[in-house]
């Protein structure tokens, strides 16, 4: 995974615009949520969702990377980022909404 990582990191190298570095900070956030280094994970999909935040799929995301800390305050950001997701893009929403079911059952 530090190879990946790295791999990734050098890509900002080559192309800063916003479509790549976006592309980029979703793939370490995945990197870094396999490896359950949450607060890595929630820095990159907070990052990529700053150049593009109605992108339903980086909210869910988040979300599910936020209800994976199992802390108070962020499960409550994890149901505003799923709710933010739902509303963004309806006619999927049934995936969004279960992961969020999911993490209320937790509550």
């Amino acid at each position: 995974m530090r190879d990946i990582k790295r791999l990734l990191l050098r890509a900002l190298d080559y192309d800063r615009t916003n479509d790549a570095a976006t592309d980029v900070y979703e793939a370490l956030g995945e990197v870094y949520n396999v490896n359950r280094d949450y607060d890595a994970a929630i820095n990159s999909f907070r990052l990529a969702i700053n150049a593009f935040p109605n992108d339903y799929q980086l909210r869910n995301k988040l979300g599910a990377t936020l209800a994976c800390q199992w802390k108070q305050v962020r499960r409550g950001s994890a149901r505003i980022q799923y709710s933010i997701a739902i509303e963004t893009k309806v006619c999927t929403g049934m995936v969004e909404y279960s992961n969020f079911t999911v993490e209320c059952a937790y509550l």
